[in-house]
This record gives structure tokens, sequence and C-alpha cells, in this order.
């Protein structure tokens, strides 16, 4: 999972030009792949003259985590459900 401390990330389906949306200081990805354990299909790119600084967290220390806060992953797993149908809807 990332997060973003700096910039702006740009999102797009796989190898497609057009952007879909932007991720801006403050948001995260990578929820939906690592909480449904599912394949990655989008690309996450700085935006153009956007200087970027993301923070990641391994999956072990996740794991680790909802372990121990599991109403807390029950509430990441609806926003990340609710994140991959909008997306979804998108690129659609």
């Amino acid at each position: 999972m990332y997060f973003i401390l700096q910039g702006v990330v740009e999102v797009k389906y796989m190898q497609d030009r057009h952007s879909l949306l932007y991720f801006r200081e403050g948001s995260y990805f990578g929820d939906v792949s690592f909480i449904f354990k599912v394949k990655n299909k989008y690309s996450y790119t700085p935006r153009e003259k956007s200087a970027v600084s993301i923070f990641s967290i391994k999956e072990e220390y996740l794991d680790d985590f909802f372990e121990d806060y599991a109403d807390f992953r029950e509430m990441m797993k609806i926003r990340a459900l609710r994140r991959h149908r909008y997306i979804r809807k998108l690129k659609d």
C-alpha cells in the first residue's frame, strides 16, 4: 500500500494514454490489490512537473496491523470496494 506525502499521482488503466483520475497529497493507493489479493491493472505515475514523495508499507506489516485491528480492516475493505467500483466506472 502506498501513501502520497507530496505531489500528484496520475492513474491510468493499463497502457491507456488517458488519465482516469489523480491522487493528491494525503491519498493512498494499492489497497484494492492488497485487500482483495488481485492483480493491479492500473498504472500510477507522477503527474507531469510534479515532485512526488511516496511512502509504502510492506505487506507483512499491513497483515500484522490488520490482524491487530480487525475493525479497521473491515472499514478499509468497504472503502477499497467503493474505490474499485468507482474507478471501474471511470474506465468503462
